[in-house]
C-alpha cells in the first residue's frame, strides 16, 4: 500500500480499532495520524467522496474531525483507505452524559464542563456546514470527547459531500437523531440540509445538559405506548413549554428546562416543537446562547462541585441529588480535609447575643380608656328612651286590666307612648356602623398580625431554635460518619456486585425486544445499567410490560449469577470519598449557619425593636378606632 498524493510506501504499525467498515492503524512515519484500512473495496461513491474531501483546500476541518488528509492505494493503484488525524485520549460522548459514566470517564467534570463541551459540539457542527458538508448521520457513536473539552467528529467518509454537478448523499442515519420530516423516508440518495443536522446536533446538546436523557422519551398520558421515534415523527417533545398539549411530561428527577434559562430552553423548543417548517437554531445560534449560558454560572454553596445559572434562587443539582439520591456530579476522588472549625466557639458567640426586652403588652389587654379629646358617644340615652318605652307598655298593659272606661283607652296611649320613644336607626346609618366597625376590625387584625410576627420575643427565639439544632447536627456529624464508614464496610458485598452490574449497559446488549429506542427510554427514566434493572422500576415505565420487563430482568440475573464477592478488597475509595464528601457539605452547611447566626440573632433583635417602635402608635390609634367604631354602633 502506498500514499496517494506521494507514492510512498505506507508502513502499518499497529491495529488500535476495528469496526464493522475498516480497521485503524497506527503508522510507523508519522505519530500523529493513522490510517483507516476498509475491509472490503469501497463503492465508486466512497471513491469519489474521499477524493474530494482529501482535495479540500486548507483543511481546517482536521481541527474538530478526523478528515480524510490523504488517500491509501492498493497495488493495482486502487483507493483501500485513507489517512487521517490520529485523536488521543478522547472517551465517546455517551460517556459524558449521564452520572454513572461521567464517574468513570470523567470524574471531573462539573456543569461548566457539559456546557463547554455542548459549545464545542455546535462549533464542530458550524465548522463542517462552513464547507458545504453536511454530516446528515448525526449520533453520539461518531462523536469523541477529549478530557479538555475538544470535540472531535469521526467516521467522517460518511458526510454528504458536495461536488460541482451535486452532492454524494449520506445513506446511513439513526432513527433517534433523525429529524421528524424524514422519518419513514428512506436514506438511499436523501439529500439533507444543514437544518436536518442542526436537529441531531440539539438532540446530542439535550443529552450532555440533560444527564444524558433524550428529549422525546417522556411519560405519556395518552393510550397506548409511545416509544422514542413515534414520539419524535409526531414531534412530541416531552420537555417543551406545550409539552400538556401534547400528552407528554418529562420523567421524574430530571433538568426542568426553566433551569437553563429562557434562552436555552427557546432553542430547545424550537428545534424540537411542533412547529413545521420553521427553520431550527443554527449552530451559530447555540454558540452563542451556551457561551453566555458557560459565562453566567456560579459555584453553589452547598456543594464545590455545582455551578448552575446565576438567575436562580438555589442550586437546582442539590435538589435532583436530594429528589434521587443519585450523585450529578464531583466524581473525583480527593484527599483535602477541612478546615478545623471551633464548633464551641462559634455557639458561645451565638449565647452572646441577648433577646430582646419581653412583648410589652397590646392595647387590647386592659381595659380602654379613651385618649383626651376623643368625643365618644355615650349609650346611655338609647338605654333610657329603650327603658321608658318599655315602661310605656307596662303602663298600657296595666290600664287594659283596670276596670273602668280609662282600660282600652290607656292602653292604647301607653303603646302610643312606647313606639313614639323608641330608638330607632334607619338602614342606611346600621349599614354605615357595621361597615366602620368591619374596617376597623379589620386594621386591627392585620396590625396585631404584624406585631405578632415582627415584634415578639418568638421570632427571635425560632431563629436561636433554628441555630441550636444545627449545632447540636453538627456536633454530632463525627459519630454520623463513623456510622456511614461502618455501614460501608458491612454492604462491601452490596456495594461490589452493583459496581459489577454497572459494567453491562443495555444500549450495549442483546436484549430481546430492546432496541435503541427502548434502551434511550429506559435510560431517561434512569435505567442504564444491569444495576439498575428492578422489576418495578421497569414496570413503572410506559410501554415495559412483564415479557419486556422479564427479559430485562433475566439478562441482569445472568450477569448476577457470574459475580463473585471478594472479601479482601476493601469498600472502593469512590463510595468512601461519597461520604465524605457527604458529610463534608453538611458540614459546612452548618459552619456556615452558625458562623451567620450571630449576625442573624443581632439582626432579628434590631428588626424587633424597631417593629415595636413603628407599630405600638399604630396598634394604639387601630384599637382605639375600633372601641370608637363600637361605641358609635352601641349608641345609635
Amino acid at each position: 500500500m502506498v500514499v496517494a498524493s506521494t507514492g510512498k510506501p505506507l508502513r502499518l504499525l499497529a491495529e488500535i480499532g476495528k469496526g464493522g467498515e475498516g480497521a485503524v492503524w497506527s503508522l510507523a512515519d508519522a505519530s500523529d495520524r493513522v490510517a483507516k484500512i476498509y475491509l472490503k473495496p469501497p463503492s465508486p461513491a466512497k471513491v469519489e467522496k474521499l477524493r474530494l474531501m482529501a482535495a479540500m483546500p486548507g483543511r481546517d476541518l482536521s481541527k474538530v474531525a478526523a478528515w480524510p488528509l490523504d488517500l491509501v492505494l492498493n497495488g493495482r493503484r486502487e483507493v483501500t483507505g485513507f489517512i487521517m488525524p490520529r485523536v488521543a485520549a478522547h472517551s465517546d460522548a455517551h460517556e459524558l452524559y449521564s452520572p454513572k459514566s461521567r464517574a468513570g470517564s470523567f470524574p471531573e467534570a462539573d456543569f461548566r464542563f457539559l456546557v463547554h463541551v455542548a459549545s464545542n459540539v455546535a462549533r464542530a457542527f458550524r465548522a463542517v456546514h462552513r464547507t458545504g458538508y453536511v454530516i446528515g448521520d448525526v449520533n453520539h457513536g461518531h462523536l469523541l470527547v477529549g478530557r479538555d473539552g475538544r470535540v472531535v467528529l469521526i467516521d467522517c467518509d460518511s458526510f454528504q459531500t458536495p461536488k460541482p454537478n451535486g452532492v454524494l448523499t449520506c445513506d446511513v442515519g439513526v432513527a433517534l437523531f433523525t429529524p421528524p420530516e424524514l422519518h419513514c423516508r428512506s436514506f438511499k440518495g436523501l439529500v439533507r440540509t444543514p437544518d436536518h443536522d442542526a436537529f441531531g446536533m440539539a438532540v446530542l446538546i439535550f443529552h450532555l445538559l440533560c444527564m444524558g436523557r433524550h428529549p422525546y422519551a417522556g411519560v405519556w398520558s395518552g393510550r397506548g405506548e409511545m416509544p422514542i421515534e413515534k414520539a419524535i415523527a409526531e414531534r412530541r417533545f416531552a420537555y417543551g413549554a406545550h409539552r400538556k398539549t401534547m400528552m407528554m411530561d418529562r420523567p421524574p428527577g430530571t433538568v426542568d428546562l426553566a433551569v437553563l434559562g429562557p434562552r436555552i430552553s427557546g432553542l430547545f423548543d424550537a428545534a424540537f416543537a411542533p412547529t413545521p417548517g420553521r427553520p431550527r437554531p443554527t449552530p451559530a445560534d447555540w454558540v452563542s446562547a451556551l457561551d453566555t449560558l458557560k459565562a453566567a454560572l456560579k459555584p453553589c454553596t452547598a456543594s464545590g462541585a455545582h455551578f448552575y445559572p446565576s438567575h436562580l434562587a438555589g442550586c437546582p443539582w442539590c435538589v435532583i441529588e436530594g429528589q434521587t439520591g443519585a450523585r450529578l456530579f464531583g466524581h473525583r476522588i480527593r484527599g483535602e480535609a477541612g478546615q478545623v472549625i471551633n464548633i464551641a466557639a462559634l455557639w458561645s458567640q451565638i449565647e452572646r447575643v441577648t433577646p430582646p426586652p419581653p412583648d410589652p403588652a397590646l392595647p387590647s389587654a386592659g381595659l380602654w380608656k379613651p385618649p383626651a379629646g376623643m368625643d365618644v358617644p355615650s349609650p346611655l340615652p338609647k338605654q333610657v328612651r329603650i327603658a321608658a318605652s318599655v315602661a310605656a307598655v307596662c303602663i298600657g298593659l296595666v290600664a287594659c286590666g283596670s276596670d273602668g272606661g280609662v282600660g282600652p283607652m290607656g292602653g292604647m296611649i301607653g303603646a302610643g307612648v312606647a313606639f313614639a320613644i323608641w330608638p330607632r336607626v334607619s338602614a342606611a346609618r346600621r349599614q354605615a356602623l357595621a361597615a366602620a366597625v368591619s374596617t376597623a376590625q379589620a386594621t386591627w387584625n392585620q396590625l396585631e398580625g404584624r406585631w405578632r410576627s415582627q415584634a415578639t420575643v418568638a421570632a427571635f427565639l425560632t431563629l436561636k431554635g433554628q441555630l441550636s439544632e444545627a449545632y447540636t447536627e453538627l456536633k454530632g456529624l463525627p459519630a454520623r460518619r463513623v456510622k456511614l464508614l461502618a455501614e460501608l464496610q458491612a454492604k462491601r458485598e452490596a456495594h461490589q456486585k452493583v459496581q459489577y452490574l454497572d459494567r453491562f449497559r443495555i444500549d450495549r446488549a442483546q436484549i430481546p425486544g430492546v432496541g435503541p429506542g427502548r434502551a434511550a427510554t429506559l435510560a431517561s427514566f434512569g435505567i442504564e445499567t444491569a444495576a439498575d434493572v428492578e422489576r418495578y422500576k421497569v414496570l413503572n415505565v410506559r410501554g415495559f410490560g412483564p415479557s419486556l420487563c422479564d427479559a430485562l430482568v433475566g439478562w441482569r440475573r445472568q450477569h448476577e449469577s457470574r459475580f463473585r464477592f471478594n472479601p479482601a478488597a476493601p469498600v472502593d475509595p469512590r463510595e468512601t470519598r461519597r461520604v465524605e464528601d457527604t458529610i463534608e457539605t453538611r458540614r459546612k452547611q452548618l459552619v456556615g449557619r452558625l458562623q451567620a447566626g450571630p449576625r442573624e440573632l443581632l439582626t432579628s433583635q434590631s428588626n424587633i425593636l424597631a417593629a415595636r417602635t413603628r407599630l405600638e402608635p399604630v396598634l394604639k390609634s387601630a384599637w382605639d378606632d375600633l372601641q370608637l367604631a363600637l361605641a358609635r354602633q352601641r349608641a345609635a
